[in-house]
């Protein structure tokens, strides 16, 4: 007889899911963050009250996500950094190679994600301001996981 198989439960199970049709992509967040598309970016970020006592306000860290067309990856990197030397991590997205730099310096401590597809570059940069409420590593891992290429 087959018996049911214990697995661990999936962390992003009542994640909402984020989709688009511009980027082709898909992507699930955590219940108290939030997702939201500008004209060329996506931004996900913890849900923060709006502000009303300047400047002491809440803040949060940032997800950016965006779509460069007609590039590569090392168009883009040279883009970003110039000739400064940087540490790259393989990393793969929905079974695509990308990358991952350590941190391009002079931009804080960004953790940033690239991967070409389609003779696009997708970017996905968790950017770490220090201020108010963080992302934590455990937390962008995750959603980079749940990345899905719709095309």
């Amino acid at each position: 007889e087959p018996t049911a198989k214990v697995g661990t439960p999936d962390p992003t199970s009542d994640w909402k899911t984020f989709a688009d049709t511009n980027f082709n992509i898909s992507f699930k967040y955590p219940p108290d963050f939030e997702a939201s598309k500008s004209e060329d970016s996506i931004i996900i970020n913890p849900k923060v009250k709006p502000c009303t006592n300047y400047p002491n306000c809440e803040y949060s860290e940032e997800i950016f996500v965006s779509k460069y067309s007609n590039t590569t990856i090392n168009k883009q990197i040279k883009q970003s950094a110039g000739n400064i030397a940087y540490e790259t991590i393989p990393i793969t997205i929905d079974g695509i190679q990308g990358i991952r730099t350590d941190d391009l310096p002079g931009r804080f401590e960004n953790d940033q994600v690239l991967v070409e597809k389609d003779g696009n570059v997708l970017e996905i940069v968790l950017i770490k301001s220090g201020l108010g409420k963080t992302i934590s590593s455990e937390i962008f891992d995750l959603i980079l996981s749940t990345f899905k290429f719709t095309q």
